[in-house]
């Protein structure tokens, strides 16, 4: 009898964020977990997919929402199920291992034979410094993922469509890969490594665009299409690589050696393998469960302000 391969492809993260939808949007087959970041529960909800964890300050939720209320009375430091005692507020604040949110695999790489637990949820502040989305990123990142699906990050407000941008470059410069699903296109981020597209029927002028997303990226091959290069540099202050096309049943592939780079495509594309010389690193960085510090403290702040010797008249001044 055979010995079990052990599964070593990257574990699959599907997040629902509270951006804007355009009715296609489905729950992920081969997804080891599932998150929601505040209201992309109420998305998530109405097409009938259970979230194994739903994350955020719970400002934005409309379905169910004293379900979400953290009983406990201790912000940020929950993550129970609604009608649950509240963790021992000794306990840090990922009370319960991000590993446990991992579902079956299909190929039979479960953590654990048992059926996944049911919703969890953790509370956190308003006046924090992450947004809802990068806290999801972060507890995906926590139970092993390395690859992020995200719906609802693109399109609403124009600010955390611009941090989304940001937040998968993070992820990409620590060894993963995330992608924010739009209305028929598909935004990416990859570093030192490279994506590969099958050859499909692609049709006339299917876009495919590669920007820059750090000041310098160098090594940059574009294969398989209109327009090829080969070791390009590009930086974020170029329009170059825009609106370059897949050629019909042909294999493409874009990848660089240094730097980070955007990847936009239809989502009608293949879905392209994935290959990194990156080290994944052990964490995106602690998860914000407090205020942030930069915060306005009324009163306090202004008197500071007032009596700060470097903002005093000069004497002898009118």
């Amino acid at each position: 009898m055979k010995e079990p391969v052990e599964d070593t492809s990257p574990r699959i993260c599907q997040i629902w964020g509270a951006g804007q939808y355009y009715g296609h949007e489905t729950a992920s087959s081969d997804a080891d977990i599932i998150i929601a970041a505040d209201g992309g529960a109420d998305e998530a909800a109405s097409r009938g997919v259970t979230p194994d964890l739903v994350v955020g300050d719970f400002d934005s939720i409309t379905t169910d929402r004293s379900a979400f209320v953290d009983r406990g009375g201790n912000d940020g430091d929950s993550a129970h199920s609604p009608g649950t005692p509240a963790p021992d507020e000794s306990r840090s604040s990922s009370t319960d291992s991000p590993s446990s949110m991992r579902r079956p695999s299909s190929q039979g790489a479960a953590t654990s034979p048992e059926s996944p637990s049911p919703t969890r949820y953790q509370r956190l502040p308003a006046e924090k410094d992450d947004t809802d989305m990068l806290a999801a990123v972060k507890l995906g990142w926590e139970a092993g993922c390395r690859i992020f699906r995200i719906y609802g990050g693109l399109g609403g407000r124009m600010d955390h469509t611009l941090a989304n941008l940001n937040m998968i470059s993070l992820v990409a410069a620590a060894g993963g890969r995330a992608s924010l699903y739009g209305d028929g296109i598909i935004v990416t981020a990859i570093s030192r490594g490279f994506l590969s597209f099958a050859p499909w029927r692609s049709g006339e002028r299917a876009m495919v665009s590669v920007l820059s997303a750090t000041d310098r990226s160098e090594g940059i091959n574009e294969r398989g299409l209109k327009y090829q290069v080969e070791g390009m540099t590009m930086t974020n202050l170029e329009l170059t690589g825009v609106s370059n096309e897949f050629l019909p049943n042909t294999p493409a592939r874009i990848g660089l050696d240094r730097g980070i780079i955007y990847v936009t495509y239809p989502d009608a594309a293949p879905m392209p393998s994935w290959h990194t010389d990156i080290t994944p690193a052990t964490s995106l960085g602690h998860l914000d469960t407090r205020p942030s510090r930069w915060l306005t403290r009324p009163g306090r702040d202004q008197v500071e302000e007032e009596t700060d010797p470097t903002t005093s008249p000069v004497q002898g001044s009118e």
